[in-house]
C-alpha cells in the first residue's frame, strides 16, 4: 500500500483488491491520518462487499457523523506497529454478521506513519471450521475474544452465555474462574479438569497467536 500514498486516486484500489482477494474480507478501509493531505483534513476510501449481492461497493468514511480518528480501529492501528484485531462485534449495517477488524499503519517513504489499512473479516467461517472438527463425541470447541466474550461455541449449553467469566461463574468448581477467566484470558496454556452441571470435563486452552484470542476444547 506504501506505493500509493503519493497518488490518491489509486488508494480505492488498494482497498477494493484487499475485498476482492480474500472471500473472508467484507471490507477494507485506507484511512489517512488528519491533515496528511493538505487538501484534505480526513481521507478515507472503504470499499465493502453487497451482503446481497456480493458486489463490490464504495463511499467514504472521511464524514464528521463517523468522525473516524477517534475509533478504536485507527487509534489502535496508529499505536501498534503489528497490527490490531479488534474486538468481536455485530455489524448491523451488514446483515448482522459478527465481525473483527484487523488494522496496521502505513508509512511513507519518509518513514512517516501516513495511513492505518483495514480489513474487516466476517468470522462465520470460524462458526463452520469448529462445526467440521469432530476430535471425541459429545466434545467441542470454543473462541473468546481477549476481554473474554465467546465469538464460537457450538454447544448448546454455552451458547447463551455471553463471555467466558459468565461461562466460569457457572461452574461448581471455584477453580474454574481462574482457569478460564483469569489463565485462559492472560494467554496462557494448559489443561485442568472442571465440573459443570453434574458433568467432569476435561478443558485444555491455549492462546491464538497474535490476536489476543483464546482458544479451549472441552470434553466430557
Amino acid at each position: 500500500a506504501q506505493w500509493c500514498i503519493a497518488v490518491p486516486d489509486s488508494i480505492q484500489r488498494v482497498t477494493e483488491r484487499v475485498v476482492s482477494n480474500n472471500p473472508v474480507v467484507v471490507g477494507s478501509t485506507m484511512a489517512f491520518v488528519p491533515g496528511y493531505y493538505k487538501n484534505s483534513a480526513l481521507f478515507s476510501p472503504y470499499t465493502y462487499r453487497d451482503g446481497q449481492t456480493d458486489e463490490l461497493k464504495y463511499k467514504t468514511l472521511a464524514t464528521t457523523e463517523y468522525d473516524y480518528p477517534n475509533q478504536e480501529w485507527f487509534q489502535k492501528g496508529i499505536a501498534i506497529e503489528s497490527g490490531h484485531w479488534s474486538e468481536p462485534y455485530i455489524d448491523k449495517g451488514g446483515g448482522d454478521m459478527l465481525m473483527t477488524t484487523f488494522s496496521m499503519p502505513v508509512k511513507d517513504y519518509s518513514g512517516r506513519t501516513a495511513a492505518v489499512l483495514t480489513a474487516d473479516i466476517s468470522l462465520g467461517w470460524l462458526t463452520s471450521m469448529f462445526g467440521d472438527v469432530k476430535m471425541y463425541p459429545s466434545a467441542f470447541s470454543m473462541m473468546a475474544s481477549r476481554t473474554g466474550k465467546v465469538m464460537v461455541s457450538p454447544a448448546p449449553a454455552f451458547a447463551s452465555y455471553g463471555t467466558i467469566q459468565d461461562i466460569a461463574a457457572s461452574m461448581e468448581n471455584n477453580e474454574v474462574v481462574d482457569v478460564l477467566s483469569r489463565e485462559m484470558l492472560a494467554g496462557e496454556s494448559g489443561s485442568k479438569t472442571v465440573r459443570f452441571r453434574g458433568d467432569d470435563y476435561f478443558v485444555y486452552y491455549a492462546p491464538v497467536e497474535r490476536t489476543g484470542w483464546a482458544m479451549c476444547i472441552s470434553s466430557p
